[in-house]
């Protein structure tokens, strides 16, 4: 990670080039859920696994990954409050086209 630079180094440039003010740290997280497999047995208990979305961000923002087979499904949760929809769909873009990228150079492509 010898390229990393802090948010709060790069904040003033991003406010600055998109006008948008960035915190000095950010409430950021990353999921990666291997297997979407959930079944719990209870002894005299009848038990169900439901998708339950949240109403609402847990995080300012979060990344996340499930593997469907041959492909990576995810799923982004964000503030509202802090970014708009389209802002979100372009880093989305940007994060599958990263990953794109890396999973081809792994597999010689």
């Amino acid at each position: 990670m010898d390229r990393a630079v802090p948010v709060r180094r790069i904040a003033p440039a991003l406010q600055e080039r998109t006008g948008v003010e960035v915190p000095d740290r950010l409430d950021v997280g990353f999921a990666y859920q291997s297997s979407l497999d959930a079944e719990v047995e209870l002894p005299g208990l009848t038990t169900a696994v439901e998708d339950l979305a949240p109403a609402a961000s847990r995080t300012l923002l979060t990344f996340g990954l499930v593997p469907a087979g041959d492909e990576l499904k995810g799923f982004v949760e964000y503030s509202a409050d802090l970014w708009d929809r389209p802002t979100i769909e372009d880093w989305t873009r940007d994060y599958v086209d990263l990953l794109r990228g890396e999973t081809g150079r792994a597999l010689g492509h």
